[in-house]
Parts: C-alpha cells; sequence; structure tokens
C-alpha cells in the first residue's frame, strides 16, 4: 500500500502508512525493503535526517542478510539496494562498489548499469560515470543489446553535456 501512495504522489500518506508497516513487519528483509521505501518518502519530503536514519537501518539489515546470502542472485539484489541505500546518504564510494559487484554477478543487467551510471552523476562524478557508461557500452554491444545501448547513448549525450 505504501509503494502505491509513492507512485500516486501522495508521500504524507506513504510515510504514515510506511512507518505502520515497519512497526509490524515480519521478516528482516522485509524490514530492510520497508526502512528504504520509508526513507525514500521521507527525503521526498524534504525530512533529510529521518530518511537517512531510516536508509542506515536499511543498510545494517542488507548487510546481515548479504552475509548470508546463499546464491548469486539473492547477492546480486542484495548489492544493489546496499548500493542505491549508499548513494542515498552520499556514500558514494561504497554505494559504487556495491553495484559494481553486482554488475560482475550479472554484467548483462543494463539496470545495474544504469543505476550506478545516474548515481554517479547525480552526485556531480561525471568522470567516474562516463568511465561506467563506457563499460556498460563494451557490454551491450557485445550482447547485441539496442535496447539498452540507445539509453546509454541518450545519458553518454547528457554527461558529455554537464562534463563541459
Amino acid at each position: 500500500m505504501g509503494k502505491l501512495k509513492i507512485s500516486t504522489g501522495d508521500l504524507p500518506a506513504a510515510r504514515d502508512l510506511l512507518a505502520k508497516a515497519i512497526a509490524h513487519q515480519s521478516g528482516q528483509r522485509e524490514a530492510a525493503d520497508l526502512f528504504f521505501n520509508y526513507g525514500y518518502v521521507l527525503s521526498q519530503l524534504q525530512e533529510t535526517e529521518v530518511a537517512n536514519e531510516a536508509y542506515q537501518k536499511a543498510l545494517t539489515i542488507y548487510r546481515t542478510e548479504l552475509s548470508k546470502a546463499a546464491d548469486d542472485k539473492s547477492r546480486e539484489s542484495l548489492l544493489v539496494v546496499l548500493g542505491r541505500s549508499s548513494f542515498q546518504i552520499g556514500q558514494i564510494e561504497a554505494g559504487s562498489e556495491y553495484l559494481q559487484q553486482a554488475i560482475a554477478i550479472n554484467p548483462a543487467e543494463i539496470n545495474h548499469h544504469l543505476t550506478l551510471i545516474t548515481a554517479l552523476a547525480r552526485h556531480g562524478r561525471y568522470t567516474q560515470a562516463r568511465v561506467f557508461i563506457d563499460q556498460a557500452f563494451q557490454h551491450m554491444r557485445t550482447t547485441q543489446n539496442t535496447a539498452a545501448l540507445k539509453q546509454l547513448e541518450a545519458i553518454d549525450f547528457q554527461l558529455r553535456k554537464k562534463a563541459r
């Protein structure tokens, strides 16, 4: 229900629903996902301090879950949310490292590349973003993923404009 409120733009209602859901969560991964979404909503509402606390709680749980992950698919998923959470609280190097590990597990997943590139660009790290865009181009050309190449070309164009 909280995600529905987020998608419709009703952020105050999403915040309230997520806070209630956190109080009644059942599993560790579920709690981490709730904290992540709660952090997102709070950051959109400009409640930065509380948002960062929620992201920190999500990070703590995700790290614990990563240490217990038995397969690459679980590790990949956790590395992506660890990367996104880290970027949200300004831990750029950690976020970048987590996403690079996810890419190493599944280099064909264009969304991992795009998440890393856009997060770096959002934090003004255009040179780093360009390095990863070049790597993504190489991989997508190898796999002949034309849709991904078009996405990368559009982002590359924007990065080149901003880097000037």
